[in-house]
């Protein structure tokens, strides 16, 4: 054969060979060394090999990323990778949730994604079947209920439930509103610092429901922030559980009504959501001195302060509740259930009492922040800012703990 027939002949395959993607090798070749590292047993109960990857048992990740530090350090490759990266390298930037489905054994985990043409030929547990995504599914035969002994999936009058068995009594929890739980844990930084996994799956999702609900406690009239509306009239047959800023309404049969979390956005949520009901009472708007927007509007309402018609934004509201709940002084018992329509009342007069102050008498609550074009209303014991467009978009007490001299300076009320 000439050198040029050679050279022609060999092209394909050189081809072939530049055409494979490096990351995909480099993860094989991590599975082929990693492979006779793990015990046969636990390889048996945790792991699986599958066509398309290795798949791994919720849990294993740390001994995954302990084996691919070793392989690094074998294969002289770069060894100061975090585990955080090295976790990225193997599950991807956003590791999703799957099922495997095994007669009487199921298994929940994350793929480290390879191409692996024969399963079979490592003579190690295989699965040739389709994984099932578990990001937007919750199955009985789910670890998590091998896990927890007091949580049961079942359904009620057809509508799939989650029974939770604590002494202090059972408590059910639709299915459906597991989404709406997820959502208020994304959208306050504690919570999710608390769970940081509780978004991963809706089994992730239950284990934070359930370490919630299990530390709730029957919250006192006077510790709730807001009691929502629908409940003035069947308050007795109506229980609140608090626990990490979230309030659970349950009723006479444990079954959960409602809930919402008292921080940030998901407060102001849930005050849109109040607002709808009000606005269909004529009887409890009477003494509020707001002009009500519809709940779906950006400002909460409008009056006329010293002559000139000011918007209200949500989050002077939020900010305004914010401030009594830290502020025990502040926070008096109430004669009747704190709603929506009473605290409506008392914001509006207390803004009605206000009056206009220049910046430099209260810099101290204001640091840095509302500076050009801002305005500023005060009385005795509440500051208003008011924005350039004249909305009321921040309300702080006029206490200690807030003077910006005292702490670092404001940043929002998101948590």
């Amino acid at each position: 054969m000439s050198e040029d027939q050679s050279s022609t002949t060999s092209t394909p395959a050189a081809t072939a060979t530049t055409e494979i993607d490096p990351h995909a090798q480099a993860v094989l070749s991590f599975i082929e060394w990693a492979l006779p590292k793990i015990p046969e047993e636990l390889f048996a109960e945790r792991y699986r090999i599958m066509s398309r990857g290795l798949f791994i048992s919720v849990g294993e990740q740390p001994a995954i990323i302990k084996l691919y530090h070793e392989w690094c350090a074998v294969t002289s490759r770069p060894t100061e990778l975090s585990d955080e990266k090295c976790l990225r390298k193997l599950l991807g930037p956003e590791p999703k949730r799957y099922y495997l489905l095994e007669g009487k054994v199921t298994l929940n985990g994350f793929f480290v994604a390879c191409r692996i043409p024969d399963p079979q030929r490592y003579r190690l547990p295989f699965h040739l079947g389709t994984p099932t995504e578990a990001s937007d599914k919750l199955l009985v035969q789910d670890p998590l209920f091998l896990e927890l002994k007091d949580i049961e999936l079942r359904s009620a009058n057809g509508v799939e439930e989650l029974l939770f068995k604590f002494n202090s009594g059972p408590i059910r929890f639709p299915m459906q509103s597991l989404a709406l739980f997820q959502k208020l844990c994304s959208q306050s930084q504690k919570v999710s610092k608390r769970f940081p996994q509780f978004n991963d799956s809706l089994s992730e999702g239950v284990r934070a429901l359930h370490k919630v609900l299990r530390a709730t406690r029957p919250a006192l009239l006077k510790d709730e922030p807001v009691q929502p509306l629908r409940f003035l009239k069947e308050r007795r047959n109506v229980q609140c559980l608090a626990a990490w800023g979230f309030y659970f309404y349950v009723n006479r049969d444990g079954k959960v009504l409602l809930f919402y979390h008292e921080y940030g956005r998901n407060l102001t949520n849930f005050l849109r959501q109040e607002a709808g009901s009000l606005l269909a009472m004529r009887d409890r708007r009477q003494d509020i001195l707001l002009n009500l927007s519809h709940n779906s509007s950006p400002v909460l309402g409008t009056l006329t302060l010293h002559g000139r018609k000011v918007g209200i934004d949500w989050r002077a509201l939020g900010s305004y509740i914010r401030e009594l709940l830290e502020t025990p002084h502040l926070w008096v018992d109430p004669k009747e259930p704190r709603t929506l329509a009473t605290l409506l009342q008392e914001f509006s007069r207390v803004i009605s009492r206000c009056d206009p102050i220049d910046r430099s008498k209260i810099a101290s609550y204001l640091g840095t922040n509302y500076r050009n074009g801002f305005r500023f209303i005060v009385n005795e014991m509440w500051l208003f800012v008011v924005s350039p467009e004249w909305l009321v978009v921040d309300c702080i007490a006029r206490i200690g703990r807030n003077r910006a001299d005292e702490q670092p300076a404001r940043s929002g009320r998101s948590r």
